[in-house]
């Protein structure tokens, strides 16, 4: 809904002016603009009330009128309507009309201060009195919500509001002109600088302010802050105080985006966060020897100097405490500790990107002076000496776990002792080796010499066994005769050499050459219970009509 028309009246007296009023007169007022705010000077002395019109886009239009008292301002982007409802301050052109109200030739007893205002909704006082009226006109844009003036109307001097120009008092830094004050209710806006050569007390009253000695004092019963808006960055910053705490808050100019970046606690201890001029910081201390130097307040596990929370209950503590102990822990258990009574020399030991534990000269990225040892590929592993290895071979994009003389150059036994050895893929189990010598894949408990998970096995007399469980099959139909007799007729027995035994003759098949029927998926295989199968389906046949024919023949020599 567009704004329609209003009037906004803060003064419970209405402006009245002669009836019989002389015409306008053109005057030129000075404006200053500071966000959504536009302030005007009045251009001409002894004004007893003005009437301030803007308009501007989708029928926007306000009309205010002031006393002579009132500083001429309106922050347009606080307008609502008469039903309280906030009034859309669109960016876009607007434009300004400010007319002011000055006592014709009065008479002793019709004193300035007596001439009532006019009321803007048009009714007229008593004809007793008779007002001059002067007509400043201008226009400012908004952009982002901040009103821009043009470049003519924001070059206005180092005056206060409503301040006499004629009664210069003397010149302040640079020169500049500094004029009497005139104290508005609302107020009071200035085009220039302010200088102060003593204290200045915001929120005081008389009073207030004794004592003050070049100090910045901002007193309130609530919460006094000293306020930094950045219109273009649509930031605010304000730094506050309260019954507790002062601190910082950051948020956009709307409110929104609330955050306090730095609160500091009423009653803090001495030196509790120092900034020493050589750069050095001091946590606890005025003397901060290193880059950051902290000290904790009775040390030990339980008053660490240092903490790290992830904010999920977890938490490292870097601490030291009374007995020289020094260790990173999460609270509970040292997972790092170093004493002052080590007896090992050299206990950790770092070079370069080796660490050595034990040893003083790490030829590794975890070298151990002790049963173990962990090299890298990347750099390369060391010309000498034996160890245990681990490490991943970005060459071959594999890990390795070895047992190698450096020196010779050559492997070594590989020793592992336990009850069984078992590895795991992921979350299941899928090799195990028992202690006698029982190998299952897939089985976590094998029985056999060679067990798989398919319930085949190789038995502890060389013998192969399927799996032919009906438990383990599906989808069993019965074989039929055409299919077995198609099959066994297509089948090419050959005799052949395996290419890795040569001299080793065997009889069978070529897995390419045989029929569908008793081929695998990739052909490079064969299942002799497949052929097994298609035999016995074409021998049962053939002794099905074996024994036909033998009826037909005992038939045939019973009737002779």
């Amino acid at each position: 809904m567009k704004p329609t028309l209003f009037v906004i009246v803060l003064c419970c007296l209405a402006l009245a002016a002669s009836a019989v009023a002389a015409p306008p007169t053109d005057a030129k007022a000075e404006v200053q603009a500071a966000g959504s705010v536009l302030a005007l000077n009045a251009p001409v002395r002894g004004a007893v009330g003005a009437r301030l019109v803007v308009v501007g886009p989708s029928d926007f239009r306000v009309e205010r009128a002031f006393t002579g008292r009132e500083p001429i301002s309106l922050d347009l982007g606080q307008i609502k309507d008469a039903q309280g409802r906030a009034v859309a301050f669109a960016d876009g052109d607007y434009r300004w009309e400010l007319r002011v109200f000055t006592p014709a030739a009065t008479t002793q007893s019709q004193a300035p201060e007596a001439v009532n205002m006019i009321d803007v909704t048009g009714a007229q006082a008593p004809a007793a009195t008779r007002t001059d009226v002067s007509v400043a006109k201008g226009q400012f844009t908004v952009q982002l919500g901040v009103i821009a003036l043009p470049k003519e109307e924001s070059q206005g001097g180092p005056q206060a509001v409503n301040s006499p120009k004629s009664e210069t008092v003397g010149a302040g830094p640079e020169n500049i002109s500094v004029h009497p004050l005139t104290t508005n209710v609302g107020g009071n806006f200035f085009s220039g600088n302010v200088y102060a050569s003593g204290g200045f007390c915001g929120g005081c009253t008389d009073g207030d302010g004794n004592g003050l000695s070049n100090e910045l004092l901002m007193k309130s019963s609530g919460s006094p802050w000293i306020s930094f808006r950045n219109v273009t960055g649509n930031q605010l910053w304000r730094f506050y105080a309260d019954s507790t705490n002062f601190g910082l808050v950051n948020m956009r100019l709307d409110g929104t985006g609330y955050t306090r970046p730095l609160v500091l606690e009423s009653n803090p201890p001495t030196n509790t966060l120092y900034l020493a001029n050589s750069g050095s910081v001091g946590i606890g201390t005025s003397t901060p020897t290193w880059s950051i130097y902290a000290m904790a307040p009775g040390g030990g596990i339980g008053n660490p100097a240092l903490a790290l929370d992830n904010g999920n209950g977890q938490k490292t503590l870097l601490y030291n405490n009374t007995g020289g102990y020094t260790g990173l822990t999460n609270g509970t258990n040292c997972a790092l500790c170093l004493t002052p009574t080590a007896s090992v020399s050299y206990a950790v030991v770092l070079d370069g990107s080796n660490v050595g534990l034990g040893t003083v000269s790490p030829k590794a990225a975890l070298d151990v002076n002790g049963y173990a040892r962990a090299i890298s590929s990347n750099p390369a592993a060391p010309a000498s000496g034996k160890g245990i290895e681990f490490f991943y071979s970005s060459t071959n994009d594999w890990g390795v776990f070895q047992a190698f003389d450096r020196s010779a150059f050559a492997y070594k036994n590989f020793v592992l002792a336990g009850s069984n050895l078992i590895f795991y893929s992921g979350t299941s189990e899928a090799m195990r080796l028992d202690t006698s010598g029982r190998l299952g894949l897939g089985v976590p408990g094998p029985t056999q010499p060679l067990q798989l998970k398919s319930g085949a096995y190789c038995s502890a007399g060389g013998v192969w066994t399927n799996a032919s469980s009906r438990a383990y099959k599906q989808d069993i139909q019965d074989l039929s005769t055409e299919a077995a007799e198609a099959t066994l007729e297509n089948l090419t027995p050959v005799t052949y050499e395996y290419k890795a035994a040569p001299g080793e003759h065997h009889v069978g098949f070529i897995a390419e050459d045989v029929p569908d029927l008793v081929a695998t998926p990739d052909r490079k295989g064969l299942s002799s219970m497949d052929v097994v199968a298609v035999l016995t389906k074409v021998v049962q046949q053939q002794q099905k009509t074996i024994a036909e024919l033998q009826a037909q023949v005992a038939e045939l020599r019973r009737q002779k």
